[in-house]
């Protein structure tokens, strides 16, 4: 390797300390141009192209490691990492089971392992990979990271999240400035101890250091959401579908657990006629609530919306947005009923002692989350 070519490597480590992902797939397709056989630049086009979530530019070079240093132990957990973002889990366990071989005392071997057992529902395995790269590297706030979410799956209790909190505040010590602590702090504050305004408080932290964050992006319009009762008993239906979603996840990872499902068939049946009925009444209203008051948040997320909408409405005072939402839902709630031929007297007196039944199941939720 003659001076050009070091110095060349060396700008490339100084770039990828820089976290600027862009700029170092730039510069390592600059230097493969003139060393094109440069295992080295295709490890850092390999780990920019992944980072910057560019699958397909991230295969060549991959492709290309494969190629130029195929017993690397580096080669096999690029390519571990590259299968398991495409959810190639199987093939994913494989190559980062090989680069373990390779070399053991690599904590990072390890974390990807716990990430793709994650994955495929395999919690006992991803607990001892995560201790072992824990091990290896004790105060890595990442590994701590992924570490409370793994501890997370079976443990639902309020006790246990406060204890995950503890963790996570302890690996945020280590490293204050990472986005993805933040943002699973603020997902332990919404989903485990129902308090969206401390989550809030979390994701909003999370995206000012990394706009990008899918997991704070999400959480933020939630948490924003969440902190009104109203928005909380319309969602009802939403997260009951995100419920059917995560079970169906499940099975996916665990097709064992189906049997649950056939032994509660009537339930599971019940469960279904309610959610219809509840997405019928409420879903569009929740819909409407989310572009008319939510709208400053839903700029910046997937609504469905056109930007020049919600900018039409994020202009609007509060309490026209209000008196607009009342009367979105009560428009809507008439053309139901008259959709479905049902008197309107009658409808809108099963529709107030619906909602009025799911806003006192939000509260008994909301009132033992606290008690927990």
């Amino acid at each position: 390797m003659d001076d050009t070519e070091y110095g060349s490597l060396s700008r490339l480590d100084i770039v990828l300390d820089s976290g600027n992902y862009r700029r170092l797939a730039e510069l390592a397709e600059e230097h493969l141009s003139s060393w094109p056989n440069s295992a080295e630049a295709h490890d850092y086009a390999a780990m920019a192209y992944l980072n910057l979530d560019d699958l397909k530019k991230a295969g060549v070079h991959i492709e290309a490691l494969r190629s130029h240093a195929p017993e690397s132990a580096r080669t096999h957990h690029l390519t571990a990492i590259w299968h398991q973002t495409k959810g190639q889990n199987f093939k994913a366990m494989k190559h980062i089971d090989e680069a373990l071989r390779l070399d053991p005392d690599v904590g990072h071997h390890y974390y990807i392992k716990a990430l793709v057992c994650l994955s495929t529902g395999k919690i006992k395995k991803g607990r001892t990979a995560i201790e072992n790269a824990l091990k290896l590297e004790p105060e890595n706030p990442e590994f701590i990271r992924i570490q409370v979410l793994i501890d997370s799956v079976n443990d639902s209790t309020a006790s246990g999240a406060w204890k995950r909190l503890d963790d996570l505040t302890e690996a945020l010590r280590l490293d204050p400035d990472d986005p993805a602590i933040h943002a699973t702090i603020g997902h332990v504050w919404l989903e485990e101890l129902d308090d969206p305004a401390r989550a809030e408080q979390s994701v909003r932290t999370a995206l000012q250091l990394d706009p990008t964050n899918k997991l704070a992006k999400r959480l933020l319009f939630r948490a924003v959401g969440n902190r009104s009762f109203l928005y909380r008993t319309l969602d009802l239906p939403g997260a009951g579908w995100r419920f059917v979603k995560n079970v169906f996840r499940g099975i996916g990872m665990q097709p064992w657990r189906v049997i649950f499902l056939l032994i509660a068939f009537k339930a599971v049946l019940i469960y279904f006629a309610w959610l219809f009925v509840a997405s019928v009444c409420f879903l569009i209203p929740a819909k409407i609530y989310e572009w008319l008051i939510l709208s400053d948040i839903a700029a910046t997320q997937k609504t469905g919306l056109h930007s020049r909408g919600l900018n039409f409405f994020r202009g609007l005072p509060l309490s026209i947005r209000c008196l607009l939402l009342s009367s979105g839902m009560i428009a809507f709630w008439w053309m139901l009923l008259h959709f479905l031929h049902i008197p309107l007297q009658g409808g809108f007196i099963f529709l107030g002692c619906f909602i009025g039944f799911h806003a006192m199941v939000v509260a008994v939720l909301f009132l033992f989350r606290k008690s927990q």
